[in-house]
């Protein structure tokens, strides 16, 4: 997978759990969806989204830095 097509990938991903987000970028893909994003569901499906392109990331042996 090259770098382009994993951030496209990421930030579909990224646009499908925030759809609100999306909207105001002119994104409409997801405009029939609405996300929660103060519930613990959502916030788990986030942080899930995060670890899952970091493991991509990593089998790519691409410098990684984590910030926070």
């Amino acid at each position: 997978m090259t770098n382009q097509s994993l951030l496209e990938q990421y930030f579909n991903d990224i646009l499908k759990l925030f759809p609100s987000l999306g909207s105001s970028i002119g994104f409409h893909k997801y405009d029939n969806h609405i996300e929660n994003s103060l519930s613990n569901k959502h916030h788990h499906k986030f942080i899930s989204l995060q670890h899952k392109y970091l493991k991509k990331l990593l089998k790519q042996k691409l410098q990684v830095t984590y910030i926070g």
